[in-house]
Order: C-alpha cells, then structure tokens, then sequence
C-alpha cells in the first residue's frame, strides 16, 4: 500500500508502532502500453504497464495466444528499466495507445474464454 503523508499511513495502521518512511521516489502517473516484437515473429507481443503496479503482456507461444501479469514497482526508474530490457531484446518496439492494446487483449481473452469454455463443457 502506498501513502501520501504520514497522516494517512497512520489513519490506516493506528496500532502500528514502526517507522513510517516518506517515499519520495518519482512514480509514474499514468499506464504505458506498447507492443513489440522479434524479427522473425509475424505477431505483436502487447504490454501494459500499470499505475497500481502490474506488467500485463500479450504475447504468443507458438500459434498460441496468452496473457501474462506479473506485479512490478511503479518507481518511474524501474518502469523505465523494464521498457529499456525490452527495447533490448526486441527488434521492434514502440508506444502505442490504449485502444490498440484493449482490442488485442479483448481479442486474446475471448479466445482464451471460448476453450476454457468448450473444454469444460460449460
């Protein structure tokens, strides 16, 4: 849980005799997306990072599509450190929007959702 001021860490831990540290750290302030991909892959690998701290990938395994969500710090440094890694491994990267990355997890779950679905005769 992340607090603003020592006020608001105390209203929410008022038997807690610790030490409050002020977290001074930039954060970032909004969600980034981004797709990327390898030279030889035909697909777009999608990321989301959030501001509450989850890296969401859309990515594929063969002819199989998934969703990956990891936690990560939402310190603007490291956010920055995970885009730069990527950038690294990855031929193709750039920033894209949010619509673009909704449309490939929407496509992605319902995939997901209808052999989930038809395997479990549900």
């Amino acid at each position: 849980m992340i607090y603003n001021n020592y006020d608001s860490w105390k209203l929410s831990n008022p038997d807690d005799d610790g030490h409050y540290i002020e977290d001074d750290k930039p954060r970032i302030e909004t969600a980034m997306y981004f797709k990327y991909q390898h030279r030889n892959d035909r697909k777009y690998n999608y990321g989301m990072i959030t501001t509450s701290g989850h890296d969401v990938r859309i990515w594929s395994y063969g002819r199989i599509r998934t969703i990956d969500v990891e936690e990560i710090e939402t310190y603007l440094d490291e956010v920055n450190g995970e885009i730069d890694r990527v950038k690294a491994n990855y031929e193709n990267f750039e920033l894209i929007g949010r619509n673009e990355f909704l449309t490939q997890f929407d496509e992605v779950h319902i995939k997901i959702l209808t052999l989930v679905h038809r395997e479990a005769n549900y």
